[in-house]
C-alpha cells in the first residue's frame, strides 16, 4: 500500500504532467503565463465587445462587419507570422504580436470612434470569439514542441491548454463582474465600465509582452535544423544528373584552376514545407477541417441557443449548466498528456473524442432536460482532451523547422471551416430542421475519429528528432561547481565581514542583526517607494477626475500600490534582462524629466519667477504654512545637500550584486560616491530652478491633492500637462521600485530565514525559484556563508 507522500508523488506530481512541466524549465513556464494572461484579455473581450458597439449605438450589421474583419485579419495575420516567425526569429514574433495587442487595447480604452476602432482591431491582435485566433499559438505550440522531449511533450501541451481555459474562464467572470461592480459607483457609465475591461485588456499584453522578454535563446529554432532550400535542390541536382557522378579530369581542373564558387541565394523569409510533410499533413488537415466544420455547427453558442429554444431555461440554469462544462473541460485536459503516455498520441485523440462524438450526435433526442444535461457535460468534458495530443502528433511527424509553418497553416484551415459551419447551422434552423446539425455535426465527428484511427496509427513517429540523453553529468557537475564557488570565505560579503569585526565571541550576533536590519528595513523600503509611485498616479487621477469618489478610498490606493508591485517585482523575476530595460528606461525618463525642469518648466514660467526670499524663506525653511521661519539658511541647505546621500540607500542594491569579492566592493563603493556627486551637482541646481519657477505657494499647501506636487504643475503646465508629468514621474517611480526589488529579493530570500536555522525550507526555495541570477550559486553563497557564522557550523574563523 503506497504512502500519502508515494501517491502524492506519483499521481499528483508525474501522472498528472507537473514533473514534465518542471523539467522543460523557466521558458515553458512563461509561455504557458503568457498564454493565460491573453486568454484572460480574450475572455474578457468576447464578453464586452459586442455590447461595448451597442452601448456606442452601432447599428447591427456594422457590429457583423466589425466581428468579420476582425476573424478575417486575425486569420490572415495568424498564416502570415506563423509562415514567417522561424526566420525572422520567434521571441521576436512574439513580441510582435503583444505590442500590438497591447495597441488594439489601449485603442479601444481611449476611442469610441467607430473607424478607429475598426482598423485597430484588424490589424491589431482583438479577439472577436473569445479564442486564441491570433498569431501567438502555432508559435508557442512549436516552441513548447522545441523544448520538450517525445516523453513530455504532450503533458507540456495538456498545461498549456487547461491553463489557457482557466484563464478564459476567469477573464470573463472578471470582467462581467467589473462591469457590474464599476456601473454601481457614482459617475460611473456602461461605457466607463467597459473602456476600463479594455484597459485591462492591454495590462495582460504588456504582462505577456514581459514574458516574452524573458525568453531564452532556447526558444528559437536550432540553426542546425535551418536546411537551405537551395543546398538541397543543388544537391539532388548533383546526384541527378549522370555527368557529374563520371570521373573527374584532375589535370584539366587545375590547368583551368578553381571554378569560383556561386554566390548563396538570399534565404527566403517564408517557410517552405517539404514534399514528405505535406504528403502527411494533406491527410491530417482534410480530416481535421472536418471536425472543425463540424463544431462550427454545433458550436456553443448555438448549442446554448437549441438548449434554450427546446426547453425555455432559465439564464442562470443555462449559465450554470456552461460553466460546469467548461469547468469539466479544463480539469479533463490535464489528463490528455498521462493518457497519452500509456495508451499513444492517436489512440488518445480516438478514444477521448468518440463519446464526445456520440454525445453530439445523439443530443437532439432526449426530452429530459437532465438528459441533455448529461450530454452536454460528456461533449464538453472530453471534447478539449485531443487538442494537446494532436499537437503533439504534428510535432512528431514534421520536421523541427517545419513545425511553426504547419502549426499555423492547421490553425487557420481549422479557423476557416469552423466559421462556415454556422451557416448551415442557420439554414437548417431557418427551416426549422436545428437538430439535424447535431446529426450532421456528430456523423462527421465520427467520421474524423474513424479516419484519424486508420490513416495515423501506424504513423513513424519522432523520426525527425535526435535521441536525447538526459545531462545528468553535466548537472550534477554544475551543481558541484557552485557549491565550491559558495565555500569561499568572501561569498558571504557584509555577512561574513561582520562576523570578522565582531570576533569569535560577537560575531554570530553581530552578524545575525546585520542580516535582519536589512531585511526588515528593505521589506518597509519597497512598498514605501512605490506608495510614493501611487501618490503620482493618484493625483493625476485627481486631476482628470476630480468628481471620482472612489479615488479617495484607501482600498484603492493599497490596490494601485500592489498592481504596481507586480510590475515591479515581474523583472526581478522573470529576467536580468528585462530587468536591465527597466534600468534604461529610469535612465532615459530620468535625462527627460532633467530637460522638462531646465527648459520647459522656465520657459512656462518666463515673467514669473518667485523672488529669492520667496523661495528660501517661505518655502525652503517654512513651516506652519510657511509663516515661520524655525533654522537658520545655512542649515536647511545642508540638510538639503545631505539629502543627496539617499544615493547610498539606492546603490545598495549593486553592493549586494556585488558583494562576492573585495574588489568588486571597492567598484561599488567608488560608484556610490560618484553617482551622490553627480546627484549633488545635479539636483541642487534644478531645485533652485524649481523652487523660482513657483507660481503660487499658498494654492500649493493648501491643495487636496495626494501630491502637491500637482498643483505645482497645474500653475505652471496646465492640467493635461501635469497629467502627464505625473504619469511619467509614476512610470520612473516604479521602475525604482523594481531596483529595491532587486536588493529585497536577496534580503529576504537569502539572508534573513538563515538566522533562525531554516537552512531547509530556504534550500527548497533556492531550487523553485530561478530568478536567473547567473545560477545555483547566487542563493548557496550566502547561504552557506551566514549559516557557517550565524550557527557555528565552521569550526575556525580567521579574525583580523
Amino acid at each position: 500500500m503506497l504512502s500519502v507522500s508515494a501517491f502524492l508523488n506519483k499521481y499528483a506530481y508525474h501522472e498528472s504532467g507537473l514533473a514534465s512541466l518542471w523539467t522543460t524549465g523557466r521558458d515553458a513556464w512563461l509561455i504557458i503565463f503568457a498564454r493565460c494572461c491573453r486568454m484572460v484579455a480574450y475572455g474578457a473581450s468576447s464578453l464586452i465587445l459586442a455590447l461595448f458597439f451597442n452601448e456606442l449605438h452601432v447599428s447591427d450589421s456594422r457590429i457583423g462587419l466589425f466581428l468579420t474583419l476582425t476573424l478575417v485579419g486575425d486569420v490572415f495575420l495568424s498564416l502570415v507570422i506563423s509562415l514567417i516567425a522561424d526566420r525572422v526569429g520567434r521571441r521576436r514574433t512574439l513580441l510582435f504580436g503583444a505590442g500590438l495587442m497591447m495597441l488594439a487595447g489601449l485603442t479601444f480604452a481611449l476611442s469610441e470612434n467607430y473607424w478607429v476602432l475598426l482598423p485597430a482591431a484588424v490589424v491589431g491582435v482583438l479577439s472577436a470569439t473569445g479564442g486564441d485566433t491570433g498569431p501567438f499559438r502555432a508559435i508557442e505550440e512549436s516552441t513548447l514542441s522545441e523544448l520538450t522531449v517525445p516523453t513530455t511533450r504532450a503533458d507540456v501541451l495538456s498545461w498549456y491548454i487547461t491553463t489557457a481555459a482557466l484563464g478564459s474562464a476567469l477573464g470573463t467572470a472578471a470582467a462581467g463582474r467589473m462591469v457590474e461592480w464599476l456601473t454601481a459607483k457614482d459617475g460611473w457609465s456602461l461605457l466607463d465600465a467597459y473602456h476600463v475591461c479594455f484597459g485591462v485588456y492591454a495590462m495582460m499584453g504588456g504582462m505577456a509582452s514581459l514574458a516574452t522578454l524573458s525568453l531564452s535563446g532556447k526558444c528559437e529554432l536550432k540553426p542546425t535544423t535551418i536546411v537551405k532550400e537551395h543546398e538541397t535542390g543543388e544537391a539532388a541536382e548533383r546526384l541527378l544528373d549522370g555527368h557529374e557522378l563520371g570521373p573527374v579530369d584532375i589535370d584539366h581542373q587545375a590547368l583551368d584552376g578553381a571554378k569560383e564558387p556561386k554566390p548563396e541565394p538570399k534565404a527566403s523569409k517564408i517557410a517552405r514545407i517539404s514534399k514528405e510533410t505535406r504528403s502527411i499533413m494533406y491527410a491530417l488537415w482534410f480530416l481535421l477541417m472536418v471536425d472543425s466544420l463540424a463544431d462550427g455547427m454545433v458550436s456553443m453558442s448555438l448549442t446554448a441557443y437549441y438548449m434554450d429554444e427546446k426547453f425555455h431555461l432559465s439564464k442562470s440554469t443555462l449559465g450554470d449548466v456552461l460553466s460546469a462544462s467548461y469547468f469539466l473541460a479544463a480539469c479533463s485536459t490535464v489528463f490528455a498528456g498521462p493518457l497519452s503516455r500509456h495508451i499513444g498520441l492517436v489512440n488518445t485523440m480516438v478514444i477521448t473524442h468518440i463519446p464526445s462524438s456520440a454525445a453530439v450526435l445523439f443530443f437532439p433526442a432526449p426530452r429530459s432536460e437532465w438528459l441533455t444535461f448529461a450530454l452536454l457535460l460528456l461533449r464538453v468534458g472530453l471534447n478539449n482532451m485531443d487538442q494537446a495530443p494532436r499537437a503533439a502528433l504534428i510535432a512528431a511527424v514534421v520536421k523541427p523547422e517545419e513545425r511553426t509553418a504547419v502549426m499555423g497553416i492547421t490553425s487557420t484551415l481549422r479557423t476557416l471551416a469552423n466559421v462556415t459551419g454556422p451557416s448551415f447551422t442557420g439554414l437548417l434552423a431557418d427551416s426549422n430542421k436545428f437538430w439535424i446539425a447535431f446529426v450532421v455535426g456528430g456523423a462527421l465527428r465520427l467520421a474524423y475519429d474513424v479516419g484519424l484511427f486508420v490513416m495515423f496509427i501506424n504513423i513513424q513517429l519522432y523520426k525527425h528528432e535526435p535521441v536525447q540523453v538526459p545531462p545528468t553529468l553535466s548537472f550534477i557537475v554544475s551543481l558541484a561547481m557552485a557549491e565550491i564557488a559558495a565555500a569561499f570565505p568572501t561569498a558571504g560579503g557584509i555577512y561574513f565581514w561582520s562576523y570578522a569585526l565582531g570576533g569569535k565571541k560577537y560575531g554570530p550576533i553581530l552578524s545575525w542583526m546585520t542580516a535582519w536590519w536589512n531585511w526588515v528595513g528593505w521589506v518597509c523600503v519597497v512598498p514605501g517607494v512605490q506608495q510614493g509611485a501611487t501618490n503620482f498616479l493618484l493625483s493625476a487621477l485627481e486631476i482628470k477626475y476630480p468628481n471620482l469618489s472612489v479615488l479617495t478610498q484607501g482600498w484603492f490606493a493599497w490596490l494601485l500600490t500592489a498592481i504596481g508591485m507586480v510590475f515591479a517585482m515581474l523583472p526581478n523575476i522573470l529576467s536580468q534582462r528585462v530587468l536591465r530595460l527597466y534600468f534604461r528606461f529610469a535612465v532615459f525618463i530620468f535625462f527627460v524629466l532633467f530637460a522638462f525642469y531646465w527648459i520647459w518648466f522656465p520657459i512656462k514660467a518666463a515673467g514669473k519667477f518667485q523672488s529669492a526670499s520667496g523661495v528660501f524663506d517661505r518655502f525652503y525653511n517654512g513651516i506652519n504654512e510657511g509663516s515661520e521661519k524655525q533654522a537658520s539658511d545655512s542649515y536647511a541647505w545642508v540638510i538639503g545637500i545631505l539629502f543627496g546621500a539617499w544615493e547610498f540607500y539606492g546603490y545598495d542594491s549593486s553592493a549586494h550584486l556585488a558583494e562576492e569579492t573585495h574588489e568588486a566592493s571597492d567598484t561599488v563603493a567608488k560608484g556610490i560616491w560618484a553617482a551622490t556627486l553627480c546627484a549633488w551637482l545635479l539636483s541642487v541646481p534644478t531645485l533652485i530652478m524649481v523652487l523660482f519657477c513657483m507660481q503660487d505657494f499658498d494654492a500649493i499647501i493648501s491643495a487636496n491633492y495626494t501630491n502637491n506636487w500637482a498643483e505645482y504643475l497645474i500653475q505652471l503646465l496646465g492640467e493635461d500637462a501635469a497629467v502627464a508629468v505625473l504619469a511619467i514621474l509614476w512610470i520612473d517611480s516604479t521602475c525604482a521600485t523594481a531596483s529595491c526589488f532587486m536588493s529585497a529579493q536577496r534580503e529576504t530570500l537569502n539572508y534573513a530565514p538563515i538566522c533562525i536555522g531554516i537552512i531547509t525550507i530556504v534550500s527548497l526555495i533556492g531550487w523553485i525559484l530561478p530568478f536567473g541570477l547567473g545560477g545555483r550559486h547566487w542563493f548557496t553563497g550566502p547561504k552557506r556563508t551566514l549559516s557557517e557564522t550565524v550557527c557555528g557550523e565552521r569550526e575556525e574563523v580567521k579574525e583580523k
